[in-house]
C-alpha cells in the first residue's frame, strides 16, 4: 500500500514542486481561488435579499416542475470525487482545473451582478446542505446566470483524456443539466450558457500552459 501510495500521489508531487514554474502556478491558483470562493459566496448569499426580475422561459412554460433535489446532488458531488480521484496523482492537471474552475466562477460573480434575475415563479427551491452550511443557511434561489452546477460538471468533462471517463462526465452534465430545468431551478438560458463560459476559459488557461510548457493533453 505504502510503494502505491508512494507511486500514485508522492512522486508526482514531488516532481512537480522541482519545477520552479509549478511552484509559481500553485501559489497564483490558491490566491485565485482565495479571492473567488470566499467572495462568491459572500455575495450570492447576500444576493438573496436583492431585487432583480423574472421572465417567462418558453421551454420551462411546457411542464410543470418535478422534484430532483438529490439525484443533481449525486451526480455533481460524485462527479466531483472522481475527479479528484482521477487528478490527484496529476498535478499540473488539478493546477489548470483549480484555475480555471476559479476563473469560471469569478466570471459567475460578474455575471450574477450584472444580470439580476428573479427565479422561475414556478421554482421548486434545491436545497443543497454544502452550500448551505458555507452560506447563512438559507436556500440559494437567484445565483442564477449561469448555473454552477452545470458549468463544474462541463469542466470535469474537459479535464479528463480518456473516452470511458469523459462518455461518463458528458452523460452525467446532460442529465444533471435536463434535471435541473425540470425541477424549474434555472431558466434554459443559464444552462446554455455555462459550458460555453467553462470552454472559453478551458481553452484560454490550456493555452497559457502550453506556452509555459506544462504538460497538457
Amino acid at each position: 500500500m505504502l510503494d502505491f501510495l508512494k507511486k500514485y500521489f508522492y512522486i508526482p508531487w514531488k516532481a512537480s514542486f522541482a519545477d520552479k514554474k509549478f511552484i509559481v502556478s500553485f501559489l497564483v491558483t490558491a490566491g485565485l481561488l482565495y479571492l473567488v470562493i470566499p467572495n462568491l459566496v459572500a455575495f450570492i448569499t447576500e444576493n438573496e435579499n436583492s431585487k432583480g426580475f423574472s421572465f417567462t422561459d418558453p421551454f420551462l412554460s411546457q411542464f410543470t416542475p418535478v422534484v430532483f433535489t438529490w439525484y443533481v446532488f449525486s451526480l455533481i458531488y460524485g462527479g466531483t470525487i472522481l475527479i479528484n480521484i482521477y487528478l490527484i496523482h496529476r498535478p499540473y492537471q488539478l493546477i489548470m482545473g483549480l484555475q480555471i474552475y476559479a476563473l469560471v466562477m469569478g466570471t459567475r460573480f460578474l455575471t450574477i451582478w450584472l444580470l439580476p434575475l428573479d427565479p422561475p415563479t414556478t421554482i421548486i427551491p434545491m436545497e443543497d446542505p454544502f452550500i448551505e452550511f458555507l452560506g447563512a443557511g438559507g436556500t440559494l434561489t437567484k445565483d442564477l446566470f449561469f448555473s454552477g452546477h452545470t458549468a463544474a460538471s462541463f469542466l470535469f468533462f474537459l479535464l479528463v483524456k480518456e473516452k470511458p471517463l469523459k462518455i461518463v462526465f458528458g452523460i452525467s452534465t446532460t442529465i444533471m443539466s435536463v434535471m435541473i430545468l425540470m425541477q424549474h431551478v434555472h431558466y434554459t438560458v443559464d444552462i446554455v450558457v455555462a459550458p460555453f463560459v467553462t470552454y472559453a476559459w478551458f481553452v484560454l488557461v490550456r493555452n497559457i500552459h502550453k506556452r509555459i510548457g506544462f504538460p497538457v493533453h
